[in-house]
This record gives C-alpha cells, sequence and structure tokens, in this order.
C-alpha cells in the first residue's frame, strides 16, 4: 500500500515494531503519518478477510497496552513509500476444553490480525513477518492461538 510520504523515515528497518506507548511519545506530525499507515492497512485487512469492522487502528493499539498488543510493519525496500504487511500480536481471554470436555479460560498470546497487502503477496513477505515476530517475542509458533482465523489463513 503506497502512501503520499517517506515512510522510511518513520520505519527505518524493514520490519518495525509498534505498540500504544511508543505511538503516544512520537511527535504529532509522525504520529499522524503511523496513524495513516496503521489505519488505512488496518482497513485494507478487515477487507481482505471479509470482517465487519476494522480490528488494527491505531487508537485501539494505544487502548489496548494493557494486553501488550505490538504491530509488527513490514516496509517495501524498494519503495519508500509503500507498506507491504502488518502483523498484530497481543494477550487475550481464550476459552479451550480440555480432554475431559470441561471449559478453560486461558490467557494466550495470539496473533489478532496478519495482511499483506495484494500486491506484495508471494513474495514471502508473511513468512518473513511472522518470523521476525517470532525470534522477537522469544517464544516458538505453537505458543500462538490464532485468534478467530479468516477463511484465506
Amino acid at each position: 500500500m503506497e502512501f503520499d510520504f517517506v515512510v522510511t523515515s518513520i520505519c527505518r528497518d524493514l520490519i518495525t515494531v509498534w505498540d500504544g506507548t511508543t505511538i503516544y511519545h512520537l511527535s504529532p506530525d509522525v504520529r499522524k503519518q503511523i496513524t495513516a499507515i496503521i489505519n488505512r492497512m488496518g482497513a485494507a485487512s478487515s477487507r481482505a478477510q471479509g470482517l465487519g469492522a476494522i480490528i488494527t487502528t491505531t487508537s485501539r493499539l494505544c487502548m489496548n497496552v494493557h494486553t501488550g498488543q505490538r504491530l509488527y510493519l513490514y516496509r517495501d525496500p524498494k519503495n519508500e513509500k509503500k507498506v507491504c504487511g502488518l502483523l498484530k500480536i497481543g494477550r487475550k481471554k481464550l476459552f479451550l476444553r480440555d480432554n475431559v470436555g470441561r471449559m478453560r479460560e486461558l490467557n494466550a498470546s495470539c496473533v489478532l490480525d496478519f495482511y499483506v497487502h495484494e500486491s506484495c503477496q508471494r513474495r514471502g513477505i508473511g513468512k518473513a513477518l511472522f518470523q521476525h515476530m517470532l525470534k522477537a517475542e522469544q517464544l516458538p509458533a505453537a505458543k500462538f492461538a490464532i485468534d478467530r482465523p479468516s477463511h484465506k489463513f
């Protein structure tokens, strides 16, 4: 997804990590730009998954600091105005059945949103995002629940 400003001035690394606290401490101009990136990418993710509501916005990320939500953004290495993907994680209460059918409550690490823009798919960006997140979080993939996976996941 292309923007009308240089993304590399905000997302200096190929993959950057954002949370509500980091966004809160940005200057107003930079906060406006990262908000545009997150909100437009979140809206595109919602459309691509056929969701009824946008689940990734800057305001939701800032309101949910207590759940440890973090957003990984992948910028295009060849186009300084383009962001290719996002991966949002956080903790969420899930209800699971154990081996004997009893309901158990679990506060699990979850993949909350995962999206690669249509113009960037089939290039390994999703895999790179996921592997980067696993390394940064220092958890194996098996420790992450997928919250309401869409038909595309």
